[in-house]
């Protein structure tokens, strides 16, 4: 990935984990819960 595409989802994702308008599911998600589908992706 090039750095202004490195970026550009950084923005995103401060974007959906924003407390007050981002996404319900990923502001409730950390390390622990978001492993497993980590995980599952990577297979």
């Amino acid at each position: 990935m090039s750095q202004p595409e490195i970026a550009s989802l950084y923005e995103v994702i401060a974007r959906l984990r924003t407390p007050v308008s981002g996404c319900p599911w990923d502001l409730e998600q950390n390390f622990a819960t978001i492993a497993p589908y980590t995980i599952e992706e990577a297979l």
